[in-house]
């Protein structure tokens, strides 16, 4: 490395705690922003209200859910489910796989048919234009 005529200790002295001090003041004067900016009560009247009610809710939301889905109405829709299930056949979709063989011949068609210079189609005629009307003499 070549020699800097300012480049000495001192000067990196300084540099780093000039650094150290723009970082810390930095963070204080953020921090007497927020006080000076924030809210003057930390807790909201009435959070423990509030959250007993939201407590209760959960606890009657999570009774409803349990009532409309029980487990033993699970284990009775399973059976006929399966049933059915097992009962149907399987068959043919449209549906096309990711990485399956067909998938991979029509992307391969595909790719041919983009390399095939498209055939020229006749230009469209354009539309007749409306003639407009001339204005009525008064």
């Amino acid at each position: 490395m070549s020699e800097h005529p300012g480049d000495s200790a001192t000067n990196r002295f300084r540099a780093f705690w000039a650094g150290v001090l723009a970082f810390v003041s930095f963070g204080a004067v953020l921090w007497i922003g927020l006080k000076a900016a924030g809210p003057k009560e930390a807790i909201e009247p009435g959070w423990a209200q509030r959250a007993e009610e939201r407590s209760q809710n959960v606890a009657d939301v999570l009774a409803a859910q349990a009532e409309v889905l029980s487990p033993d109405a699970v284990e009775k829709a399973m059976a006929p489910t399966l049933a059915a299930l097992k009962a149907k056949k399987p068959g043919k979709t449209d549906q096309v796989v990711p990485g399956s063989p067909t998938f991979m011949k029509q992307s391969q068609a595909a790719q041919e048919a983009e390399k095939q210079p498209a055939e020229e189609k006749p230009a469209a005629e354009k539309p007749a234009e409306p003639k407009a009307e001339a204005p009525e003499a008064k």
